[in-house]
């Protein structure tokens, strides 16, 4: 009987350690790259909708971030995309086709956990 009770504790302890890893992990994936890597597959002449499929969502704000101190932009006709390590800023012509694509690394920026957890968890459930 103590065996098994022993066991039960083993067993229990494992889970838990399996549940926090998996949760960590969870934690520090990201819903969308918004980095340079990404914003290099974005090309000009790409219509809204093309640019919004290479980047995997639309325009905002992502992994947590509520403010972000980049370079300001001058074009009224741009979509923007806010995470950890800056922006990407696609500016459009006339015609909502992409002249410009940039990366901006930011300066500095601001994370909440909160709202880190409630978009870890959108994604999960009604996205992924």
């Amino acid at each position: 009987m103590r065996l098994l009770r022993k066991q039960c504790g083993l067993v229990f302890i494992a889970f838990i350690c399996s549940v926090a890893c998996v949760a960590v992990v969870f934690l520090f994936v990201p819903v969308v790259r918004i980095d340079q890597q990404t914003c290099d597959q974005i090309s000009a002449g790409m219509t809204v909708a093309q640019a919004e499929a290479v980047i995997g969502v639309e325009p905002g704000w992502y992994d947590g971030v509520y403010s972000i101190t980049v370079a300001p932009s001058n074009n009224v006709n741009c979509h923007y995309w806010f995470g950890g390590r800056g922006e990407i800023r696609l500016e459009f012509d006339d015609y909502n086709r992409v002249l410009e694509a940039r990366f901006i690394p930011a300066d500095r920026s601001e994370q909440s956990v909160p709202k880190l957890l409630t978009e870890r968890l959108t994604e999960l459930f009604w996205h992924g």
